[in-house]
């Protein structure tokens, strides 16, 4: 028994000067200081993705149209994909801030058959251009090295968002 309790004991003190013996690195991204402009985009991109993933649910559930099923598949994997890396391109405390749910409007929900087909395609049209022009300016005005390289490897993949939302 005393051997036990010896043998906690020293593996306690080992755990707790390993604690207190390591050194405190912090990453880039935990000391970033975040511009307004920054901060807008964060903002901006984080709940256009949300806003996405919401409305591709909703698809999924209100349409029978493969064509459609098939694409809100896809926004929901590459959306979810992106704001993963988004999450570590910036540190959690300001992609928590950023990634509150998005209000939806009800317009969507309360279409049904076709109509909805039709409203779904014509938002993800109009989001994917808005997003475009979003992620172009930022990469072109930006300073943040973090944002930039994640609007840049997202791009295309917005781009081609919108192609497939406008053969729907």
């Amino acid at each position: 028994m005393k051997k036990i309790i010896f043998v906690a004991s020293v593996l306690f003190t080992v755990n707790i000067n390993a604690q207190v013996n390591r050194p405190t690195t912090t990453t880039s991204t935990e000391t970033q200081q975040w511009s307004h402009d920054d901060q807008q985009f964060l903002e901006k991109a984080t709940q256009g993705a949300l806003l996405e993933i919401n409305n591709a649910r909703r698809a999924l559930n209100q349409t029978k149209d493969e064509s459609i099923h098939k694409f809100a598949n896809q926004m929901i994997t590459d959306h979810r994909n992106a704001l993963d890396q988004l999450a570590k391109a910036v540190n959690k405390e300001t992609f928590d801030k950023a990634s509150q749910i998005p209000q939806v409007s009800n317009v969507l929900a309360q279409q049904r058959d076709e109509a909805f087909n039709n409203m779904y395609k014509q938002q993800a049209i109009k989001s994917h251009k808005e997003t475009i022009t979003l992620y172009e300016n930022y990469i072109r005005t930006s300073n943040n090295p973090q944002l930039k390289a994640w609007a840049e490897k997202n791009l295309p993949v917005v781009r081609m968002h919108l192609d497939h939302a406008e053969k729907l």
